[in-house]
């Protein structure tokens, strides 16, 4: 239940950040010896995509999508992490799976945590407004179909209100964490 759960939410947030860069095929996706901010990266493979934001080259935390490219021949397997999925082999016995990953790359120090902070708050603003809009939007088909029952009005406009209520509260949330930190919210 457990993985089926993080599948869904990590589905959800590739859903949610459209942004999307594209490479040109065979080419590496990031340098062992790459700098973040002049210093080297920490770099971190992530099997499950969350997202699809990217970095500039030189930031202290920088996500970027790219693809595990595994080539089996007969009995001897290779891995690589490309840009983009090199296609279909021409070679006899081969075969070639490509799976999208993220590759963070990030500077020494809390940068990797705050990216990571950063990152979780934004996918749980983002469903939880998800969550308070669908809770409006079914109470007031709820309220529409009421035909009179005041107790099921009742009801429906308490759940608005609270919805309305979290929202606001999120937003006051994230005006706070911009005013302690204009940066919160960027990648780097």
């Amino acid at each position: 239940m457990k993985k089926l759960l993080t599948k869904i939410v990590l589905s959800l947030i590739l859903i949610i950040n459209l942004a999307n860069t594209t490479y040109a095929a065979n080419e590496l996706c990031f340098d062992e010896d790459e700098t973040c901010d002049g210093v080297p990266c920490i770099i971190t493979i992530v099997e499950e995509p969350f997202s699809s934001k990217e970095g500039t080259k030189g930031d202290a935390y920088q996500v970027r999508t790219c693809t595990r490219v595994v080539t089996t021949t007969g009995n001897k397997s290779s891995q690589e992490v490309l840009e983009s999925c090199p296609g279909v082999s021409e070679e006899e016995n081969t075969t070639i799976t490509c799976s999208e990953i993220n590759v963070i790359l990030s500077k020494p120090g809390t940068s990797m945590i705050t990216g990571y902070i950063g990152s979780l708050y934004r996918w749980g603003a983002s469903i939880g407004g998800l969550i308070a809009v669908a809770v409006i939007i079914i109470s007031g088909v709820q309220i529409a179909l009421s035909a009179g029952d005041s107790q099921v009005i009742d009801e429906a406009k308490g759940r608005i209100i609270k919805s309305l209520s979290g929202l606001a509260l999120l937003f006051l949330a994230s005006a706070l964490l911009y005013t302690v930190n204009p940066t919160f919210f960027t990648l780097s």
